[in-house]
């Protein structure tokens, strides 16, 4: 009963987490939320879930000290303390110490019990020789932890991730507009819509920086199950050896291996997160063009190897649970995943343990078979020196080595037992992360699936997915030249750089790998602020009949779906979009032009009032026929109130109509969704007919990263009726500097950047946004410099906005991912 009440307050932290990330409630509403979530156990202690980790906290009467609800046994009742407020604890955990102190290792398990022999009542001497027994099997299990050194429990290593203190919502899905949701007994009404966004260069590098650290973190857990694994395996063989018929063990041998795997699946799905969301920032760069996608495809592998063993330990506790699967090969399954993907540092399961030159990866050596592994190679010691002198005076925070062969893994993913809704719902993937949340394994399997495969049918299937080794170094693993290599593959450093206009930039790097050979270079990025490569809006929103039960009500939901591609799908690649409700998946819709209206989606789905639910669609790229990569997604939340009766609040661009309703006989609503014809409410939205081509004059200024300005004049001609548009742009600047590249002194230096050219794009006759690129062709002059006189510079500029379709006006976004510079700007036509 009591477990019941810690699931129940885990549950609800991680709602109100949700509402806080989405900005419908504040830092001080969700801490009184919080407040109240505290009580107290059958001895007395109180429990609190930790503010910012969400971990659990237990009060010993003096101060907050983290521990595990589900592992400690039940000490004797502590004296009680002198606390106020009816003697609740004074502050919340991570409130009255520093916000992220440092956490305490949890209690460990209790000791497993002696089982007696079923249905016999066990004598004096059987119980003699069981003791006897008993003492030598835990005298020998001691002697093992002793010799090895290692903790029992994933739970009591310490990360080496800057945990406890999180990035600046890197996982997240930050709102786009922030709704106070009505309270109890007011009526239903949809919630202003929420999208993802992409990492700005600060946030990269703080993703950077954590990605090496989660596949650390991800590591020791493997190799805490590993170590479980094999003590229990050589129990059972020593029990064999010895005739002994049962076990003398119950099950806590597979319980440790079960939480072991639940550790891992967690730890993997936050690796997967972080990645996805530096493949996503990363391929929206340089305007989405191949040489972005090329970049981002070593973040992608390493997102996919995680889902992917996410998908692999939850099958595997089904087959430990069902004793289908011998502990050997699940030692040989995990120990792959950990060859597959390895930070350099990790040898065993001590947090600080320092890089050594030449470490070997502890995973090969537990496989079955490791001939499919790409060999790992280092740098040697004059390659990790040409390397640093690639780079220059830029700081590495990652090195990531990709082997350049794949291999093709199936994964087994069983029938859904029961729908999980909402798979793509971001508070749902964030919970994911916290090994409680990977209890119900059906649910983790459906919503990692959906994100490595869209097309994503009901059943049971067989996935294929390509897997690439993988090698991470942190910037202490790199400083002290442990860089670990492939004979063939790519390199990725993602690196610090003193800014031109002073803070710091953010670079990525991509070289050829070549075994020990110092990499060659490929490409380098400077990562600025981008727009995403597909975005997604949800609009016209309405919804049909709504049936009122005594506490829910079944809803017919009516959407639109929006896109506008930077990219234009091709032969060499794919555009999908896929949407989920409450109710589960939606058609998969597959775009062949670059920015429409996906009409009249539908979502039935059951909502209990007073509550609501999300409904979330997202965007995928598919190139070269690999698996699709996320690129976006878009959220709208649906709230019903006491009555159950919608209302007409909506986000801007959305409509809701309001619907009629039916009331069922007062008693608790099915679980399924109920059966019977609704007639549709819905409200038609009229389009508006497009009007003719027209012309906008106006003006446009631009700041680049190297610290000067240009501006000038822009024509912008609109045709709504075959829904494309272009931009004449002229513009020009001066600027100055220092040139310390010429020997043997510094120069000063002017230069003069000229440009003129068309972008042309597409317009929305709806809504009117606007989506505009091209290369202008441009020169930059330079006087009392050492390099040329005169340069030819192609500017490659995207232009985005919107524009007034009745009133003849624009404005909007102008920005530069050319090779030479980077610069960013607004423009404003008809004003």
């Amino acid at each position: 009963m009591q477990d019941k009440q810690f699931t129940k307050v885990e549950e609800e932290y991680f709602r109100l987490k949700g509402k806080l990330a989405a900005g419908r409630i504040t830092r001080e509403q969700f801490d009184a939320a919080l407040k109240s979530l505290m009580f107290q156990d059958a001895q007395g202690r109180w429990w609190m879930m930790g503010a910012d980790s969400g971990k659990w906290f237990v009060h010993d009467g003096q101060t907050w000290v983290e521990a595990e609800p589900y592992a400690v046994s039940s000490p004797a009742p502590m004296p009680p303390p002198e606390l106020p407020e009816r003697g609740r604890p004074p502050s919340l955990p991570e409130r009255a110490a520093p916000r992220y102190a440092p956490s305490q290792p949890p209690p460990l398990y209790p000791p497993p019990e002696h089982l007696a022999p079923r249905g016999r009542t066990p004598t004096t001497w059987m119980l003699a020789i069981g003791g006897a027994i008993l003492a030598v099997v835990v005298c020998a299990c001691v002697a093992l932890f002793a010799l090895s050194g290692l903790p029992t429990t994933v739970s009591q290593i310490p990360s080496a991730s800057p945990l406890p203190t999180p990035p600046p919502q890197p996982l997240g899905t930050p709102p786009i507009a922030t709704v106070t949701p009505p309270v109890p007994g007011t009526p239903a009404r949809v919630i202003a819509s929420y999208e993802s966004r992409l990492l700005t260069p600060q946030e990269f590098t703080t993703n950077a920086e954590n990605l090496a650290a989660a596949v650390a973190d991800l590591n020791r857990a493997q190799l805490q199950f590993i170590q479980d694994a094999k003590t229990w395996l050589a129990k059972e063989n020593r029990e064999r050896v010895i005739g002994l018929a049962i076990p003398l063990f119950a099950d806590p041998n597979t319980e440790r291996l079960d939480q072991d795997l639940r550790e891992i699946a967690a730890r993997a799905m936050k690796v997967g997160r972080l990645a996805d969301d530096l493949a996503r920032t990363m391929a929206s760069q340089d305007n989405g063009s191949a040489a972005a996608a090329k970049m981002a495809e070593p973040y992608t592998a390493v997102g996919r190897m995680a889902y992917a063993l996410v998908i692999e330990a939850q099958n595997l506790r089904d087959d430990l649970a069902k004793g289908s699967l011998k502990r050997a090969d699940a030692v040989s399954r995990i120990a792959e995943y950990g060859a597959r993907l390895w930070n350099a540092r990790v040898s065993g399961l001590d947090p600080n343990a320092k890089p050594v030159a030449g470490a070997v990866n502890p995973f090969v050596a537990e496989m079955t078979d490791s001939g499919g592994i790409s060999p790992l190679r280092y740098l040697s010691a004059s390659a990790a020196q040409q390397l640093k002198t690639q780079l220059g005076n830029k700081n590495p925070r990652l090195w990531l080595a990709v082997a350049q062969d794949p291999i093709t893994r199936t994964l087994s993913i069983p029938a859904p037992v029961k729908p999980v809704g909402n798979v793509f719902d971001p508070v749902l993937l964030d919970k994911l992360t916290n090994p409680a949340e990977q209890v119900d394994a059906d649910r983790a399997r459906q919503a990692v699936a959906a994100q490595l495969d869209p097309r994503n049918p009901s059943g049971a299937r067989q996935v294929q997915i390509a897997l690439k080794t993988a090698a991470v170094a942190d910037k202490d693993a790199i400083a002290a030249a442990v860089i670990p290599s492939f004979d063939r593959g790519t390199g990725t450093t993602a690196s610090l750089q003193k800014g031109v206009l002073g803070g710091d930039d953010l670079s990525d790097d991509i070289s050829a790998l070549s075994g020990i050979e110092a990499p060659k270079p490929d490409d380098s990025k400077l990562i600025i602020p981008a727009d995403k490569l597909i975005a997604l809006s949800i609009g016209n929103v309405s919804v049909g009949e709504v049936w009122v039960g005594n506490d829910a009500a079944d809803v017919t939901i009516f959407f639109n779906v929006e896109w506008n591609a930077r990219i234009m799908p091709s032969a060499g690649s794919a555009l999908l979009i896929q949407c989920a409700s409450p109710n589960g998946l939606l058609p998969l819709f597959e775009p062949k032009v670059r920015t429409g209206i996906f009409t009249d989606n539908t979502g039935l789905t059951r909502i209990p009032y007073p509550g609501e639910v999300a409904l979330t669609c997202k965007s995928f790229i598919g190139y070269l026929n690999e698996d699709p990569r996320f690129s976006s997604s878009v959220s709208i939340t649906v709230h019903i109130g006491k009555e159950g009766t919608p209302t007409a609040t909506a986000t801007p661009t959305a409509t809701l109509t309001t619907p009629s309703t039916r009331t069922r006989p007062v008693t608790p609503a099915p679980t399924s969704a109920a059966t019977g014809t609704r007639t549709s409410t819905r409200t038609a939205t009229a389009i508006p007919t497009p009007s003719p081509a027209f012309t906008m004059n106006g003006t446009f200024s631009i700041k680049w990263a190297r610290g000067y300005y240009t501006s000038g004049s822009i024509k912008v001609t609109v045709d709504p009726t075959a829904g494309t548009a272009s931009a004449f742009m002229n513009g020009a600047g001066t600027y100055s500097g220092e040139n310390n590249r010429c020997p043997p002194n510094a120069r000063n230096y002017t230069a003069r950047r000229t440009f003129e050219g068309t972008l042309k794009g597409t317009v929305n006759p709806q809504s009117g946004e606007l989506v505009l690129t091209g290369q202008l062709p441009g020169q930059v002059s330079m006087t009392g410099s050492c390099s040329d006189d005169t340069l030819g510079l192609p500017a490659d500029l995207s232009l985005s906005g919107t524009v007034d379709l009745k009133n003849h006006t624009a404005k909007g976004k102008v920005l530069s991912t050319g090779s030479f510079d980077a610069g960013e700007g607004d423009w404003h036509a008809g004003e």
